[in-house]
């Protein structure tokens, strides 16, 4: 779109002027607006990723919260756009000393988008519906801890936890913790209704899913968007041309950073360059050898320049790391020298595990461009060890299934963009299949931590642990690269989650 307006054109104007010269009337008949000087209010998203589904209470998906959370469904929690926490659908909420009961007050005159109303027994029944028996919600253990849920009026709720757990709060802000109405959760993932902003318009499978204002949203004056669509552009040089041509407006997680010299010398586009969540990690199959043993894993973490991999993958778009956790937050420590790049003592470690001479594996990747890169960037490096590395290219699809759901594989390149989700180590039947005590005793400590101070040191030493163990390879957290048009106002630059929330989002004129 032309942020610019012409001048609207005038089919008749009559001027009358006195003797003098003096104005003394105009009329002035105007033809209708043109539609590219009318308000605009509407924006396409680009997206990168195939949308499973729009529900992500259910299932494994972060392009899924990035299209719904925030748009179509909210939390009792919500991140800002600097990863800090505001109240969502929970207005407030008070902690006990002991850290095991978080009571609720929540918002009032909330609806859900069909006109139902949202109150404290959809907060239960979905928390739940998320922890019980059938629940296939990627954070189900989350939701195991909720012992007892207590509705006290309509506006309260009471979670009585087994066991302090202090990432609770973040937790229920992400998409997985999204309130959802009894009546209509179980057609959510093709018909969502949700308490947001906006709701589903048309999904069109495979190309684009459209949103529009829901006029029962609780603070209409936020919203001035009319219409938003996430459009499908999976392959990077397509990105750049959608850009170029302006069929996109917002164009986040942009997969082409080596085009974005050129689109800063566009003065009809802005670029952002923001934080990131997302951490890139060589994803380890634990369960297969020789995988399975740590001096192997370490070899392989020695046997990769992480700095080549982001200069290469990502174009020094990133930041190389040596564990599972976030720059961005304020207990961050710098492990990458614990497992430098040292070809050398790399192959020492191979020959002490008893593989002097290398090995085979293969890796299998998403079809995102920085993923291929890495693999082989990757598999360069390894070959100066003497490993083999086979390299598989999967659509998303595939890789859900053969990688995540099947554990069919041995190395897989991926991010984790969601905040704090180094617990995932903790869990054995993760794909990853990492299995050990010391990190799962290493977490305990960090989410019983009751203190800012007991929970730096638990969070440092588990980072610690985590350099030494090697479940997977860390190789960089990326930055968050957006392309947008010019005059698109109230977007992320960071992205603290994956979401893109357009609840604020305007043009400007």
């Amino acid at each position: 779109m032309n942020s610019k307006f012409g001048s609207i054109p005038l089919v008749s104007r009559r001027l009358l002027l006195s003797a003098t010269g003096a104005l003394l009337a105009i009329n002035i008949l105007a033809a209708p607006v043109p539609a590219s000087a009318q308000a605009r209010d509407s924006v396409t998203i680009g997206v990168r990723e195939d949308i499973p589904g729009l529900d992500p209470t259910i299932r494994q998906g972060a392009i899924i919260g990035l299209v719904t959370l925030g748009n179509i469904f909210e939390g009792l929690t919500r991140f800002n756009e600097d990863g800090s926490l505001s109240p969502g659908l929970a207005k407030s909420w008070e902690i006990s000393p002991d850290g095991k009961t978080y009571t609720f007050k929540l918002v009032e005159g909330a609806k859900f988008s069909d006109g139902s109303d949202f109150d404290a027994a959809d907060v239960k029944w979905t928390f739940e519906r998320n922890g019980g028996a059938d629940s296939t919600n990627p954070e189900k253990a989350y939701f195991a801890l909720m012992e007892k849920i207590e509705t006290p009026d309509a506006n309260t709720v009471v979670l009585h936890l087994s066991e302090p757990n202090s990432l609770l709060l973040q937790k229920l802000a992400w998409g997985v913790s999204a309130i959802v109405g009894q009546e209509t959760a179980a057609d959510n993932a093709a018909n969502p209704v949700g308490t947001g902003p906006f709701k589903l318009k048309t999904w069109d499978r495979g190309a684009a899913v459209t949103l529009t204002r829901n006029d029962l949203y609780r603070e209409p004056e936020r919203v001035k968007l009319n219409t938003v669509v996430f459009k499908l552009v999976e392959d990077p040089s397509a990105q750049v041309a959608a850009v170029q041509a302006g069929d996109v407006d917002f164009f986040p997680l942009f997969s082409s950073p080596e085009s974005l010299e050129q689109f800063k010398s566009n003065p009809d586009l802005v670029v952002m360059e923001g934080a990131s969540e997302a951490e890139v990690l060589l994803g380890i199959n634990n369960r297969r050898k020789p995988l399975d043993n740590v001096l192997v894993r370490r070899a392989l973490a020695k046997a990769i320049d992480r700095k080549a991999v982001v200069d290469g993958a990502e174009f020094g778009y990133g930041k190389p790391i040596g564990s599972h956790f976030s720059t961005n937050h304020p207990a961050y420590i710098d492990t990458t020298e614990v497992n430098a790049y040292d070809p050398e003592a790399a192959k020492a470690l191979l020959a002490e595990a008893g593989y002097p001479e290398g090995f085979e594996v293969t890796i299998k990747v998403p079809p995102q461009g920085p993923f291929v890169r890495s693999a082989e960037i990757v598999a360069a490096y390894f070959e100066q060890v003497g490993v083999k590395l086979n390299i598989e290219k999967l659509q998303w699809p595939q890789w859900l299934e053969q990688v995540f759901r099947n554990h069919s594989f041995d190395l897989s390149i991926v991010d984790h963009d969601a905040p704090m989700d180094f617990d995932v180590h903790a869990n054995k039947d993760y794909f990853y299949g990492y299995d050990s005590q010391n990190y799962r005793d290493a977490l305990t400590a960090v989410k019983a931590a009751t203190t800012p101070d007991a929970e730096t040191q638990s969070l440092q030493a588990i980072q610690k642990l985590f350099a030494e163990e090697v479940p997977v390879i860390p190789l960089y957290q990326t930055r968050n690269i957006s392309v947008a048009r010019k005059g698109l106002n109230g977007l992320w630059k960071n992205m603290p989650v994956f979401m893109a929330n357009m609840t604020d989002v305007h043009w400007e004129n």
